[in-house]
C-alpha cells in the first residue's frame, strides 16, 4: 500500500514540474509577442506620422522697394494643414556678410 502512495506523489511531482515548465515557456513566448506587438505599433506609428503630415512650400519670394525688406508667401499642403505660428516677420538686420 505504501507503494501506491509514492507512486502517486511521484505523479504528483512529475505533473508539477511539467506545468512550471510549460508557464515558463509561456511566459517567454508572452514576452516575445509583447516585444514585437511593440516594435509593430513604432512602425505603424511612424508610417502614420509621414504619411499625415503636412507639407509647408514656399510659393514665392518678393523683394520690396528696400533692399533689407524680404517678402516670402508660403503654401500649406498634405493631408492635414500646417500650423504656422510667426511671431516676428521682420528681421531687424542682416550681418555683414549679407551687406
Amino acid at each position: 500500500m505504501k507503494k501506491r502512495g509514492l507512486d502517486a506523489n511521484w505523479a504528483l511531482i512529475i505533473v508539477t514540474i511539467i506545468l512550471v515548465i510549460v508557464t515558463i515557456i509561456l511566459v517567454i513566448v508572452t514576452s516575445i509577442y509583447t516585444f514585437s506587438t511593440h516594435k509593430m505599433v513604432n512602425i505603424l506609428q511612424k508610417e502614420f506620422d509621414t504619411n499625415n503630415r503636412p507639407f509647408v512650400f514656399i510659393s514665392s519670394l518678393e523683394l520690396d522697394d528696400s533692399p533689407s525688406s524680404l517678402r516670402i508667401h508660403l503654401s500649406n499642403s498634405g493631408k492635414l494643414p500646417a500650423k504656422i505660428n510667426l511671431k516676428s516677420t521682420k528681421i531687424d538686420y542682416f550681418p555683414s556678410e549679407f551687406s
